[in-house]
């Protein structure tokens, strides 16, 4: 199947849930993620564009984003919700539905192979350090790029994620409480964190701000940079000495990590 005719498909099999939403959970569920995922195509060509990936490695990279949250549908029709430890992992639903439809048919073997293992890892907390460097490679890439466009959703008021059931990682909306000190313990290491962690909506707000510590390439880390995605997540901490120096360090730390990941790609190629 070439990837023109995959994303006609998908568009066509993701509408199929939209009557079905409609008399049990309401279609905001299935539009939002259909959006979604037109965005995190545009993120992942961006930024293999910035790899300057070859023609065929473009097209694989694309593939991944398409069907990276093609669980989701299902997952929205059958359960009205996209918190996983209430339902079911959408990635491996994902999966499900990739060999269902047969939807590798055409790609070399290594790289139908590469495809589900990037989709498979792309919504768990660490992809293992034993994958091949080519898996391990598309696997970051749809792990930035999804990162990138949930942080959109989470930030955009127009987004409609209001009009969705909370998908904080099963915290329910308005649960208020002490921030968790391992998620902040994590920040302060400059680690991403757990979000079986998450006790509050305050832990909520910490655990995505964290993300940005499992950025894998500058110039995602140079978009969350550009888009104020850092200051902005931090309006959403109480307006304490904590947090506000909370807020510095993290900026800070992707700077650095920026700055330090750019001089090491022109030692490279100087």
């Amino acid at each position: 199947m070439r990837r023109q005719e995959l994303s006609v498909w998908l568009e066509a099999y993701s509408s199929s849930f939209l009557d079905r939403a409609r008399q049990t959970h309401g279609t905001k569920g299935i539009t939002l993620k259909q959006e979604h995922t037109r965005r995190v195509v545009e993120e992942i060509t961006d930024i293999a564009a910035d790899l300057r990936l070859a023609g065929p490695d473009v097209d694989l990279a694309r593939r991944i984003a398409l069907l990276h949250d093609v669980g989701r549908f299902s997952q929205w029709a059958r359960y009205g919700t996209f918190v996983d430890k209430k339902s079911v992992d959408h990635a491996g639903l994902a999966l499900e539905v990739i060999e269902a439809h047969d939807l590798t048919s055409g790609l070399p073997e290594e790289d139908a192979q590469i495809l589900t293992t990037a989709v498979f890892w792309h919504n768990k907390r660490r992809i293992p350090e034993a994958l091949p460097q080519r898996a391990a490679l598309f696997a970051r890439m749809i792990r930035d790029a999804d990162k990138l466009d949930i942080y959109r959703i989470l930030l955009d008021p127009g987004s409609g994620l209001d009009k969705v059931e909370d998908s904080s990682f099963g915290v329910a909306q308005g649960q208020v409480g002490p921030s968790t000190e391992a998620i902040l313990a994590d920040i302060n290491t400059n680690r991403s964190s757990d979000f079986t962690l998450a006790r509050c909506a305050l832990d909520v707000v910490l655990l995505r701000l964290s993300w940005v510590f499992d950025l894998s390439f500058p110039s995602t880390m140079r978009r969350v940079l550009e888009r104020g995605i850092i200051p902005k997540l931090c309006r959403q901490l109480p307006p304490t000495a904590r947090f506000d120096a909370l807020a510095a360090q993290v900026e800070d730390a992707v700077s650095e990590s920026l700055l330090q990941s750019e001089e090491s790609a022109r030692a490279r190629t100087g």
